[in-house]
């Protein structure tokens, strides 16, 4: 999913 896509590279910018 692209929503899915989306916040998993939410996720990683947000653990930098």
């Amino acid at each position: 999913m692209v929503v899915r896509d989306f916040l998993e590279e939410q996720n990683v910018i947000c653990k930098m």
